[in-house]
């Protein structure tokens, strides 16, 4: 690395490194990306998710909270938190967390809040959430035409 002390490389070799699944790698330097400018709030999202994936959701709401904190207007990062959210089975502040997403104009959480939706018995809330996300953005269509139903139902995504 060329500079030693540049935050953002650290963070985008981090999220290479989560790219290419090599989770640990990606934590190293997520961490150190943070340690030299812990007001990087992307950093602490993309550490958020790295710690999703390595099913340490406490550590990873830890991060989105610190995030929001910093950039209390990024609706990615409650998309974030609202995935944490749903893989602890906590539908209802998954929902309120996409919600969120969605009135700071991250449309793709409609995808989410769809899925949150059916997972949580409600398939007619479901398919509005769909609804809503393809007549608002054009990209969930995208994102939908490349799962089958067997993926969605399975949470492979």
């Amino acid at each position: 690395m060329l500079d030693p002390y540049n935050s953002i490389a650290f963070n985008e070799r981090g999220v290479i490194y989560q790219n290419l699944n090599q989770l640990q790698q990606a934590l190293t330097d997520l961490n150190q990306a943070i340690a030299l400018n812990p007001g990087n709030a992307d950093a602490l999202v993309n550490r958020a998710n790295t710690f999703l994936r390595l099913n340490q959701p406490q550590q990873a709401i830890i991060d989105l909270d610190q995030a929001i904190v910093l950039d209390p207007y990024d609706g990615i990062t409650y998309n974030s938190r609202g995935d944490v959210y749903r893989s602890l089975k906590n539908y209802v502040k998954a929902e309120k967390e996409y919600k969120k997403a969605i009135q700071l104009n991250m449309y793709v959480a409609y995808y989410n809040l769809g899925l949150n939706y059916f997972l949580m018995g409600k398939p007619y809330h479901s398919i509005y959430a769909y609804l809503q996300g393809f007549l608002t953005d054009k990209d969930v269509l995208l994102v939908m035409k490349t799962l089958s139903i067997e993926d969605i139902i399975s949470g492979r995504f």
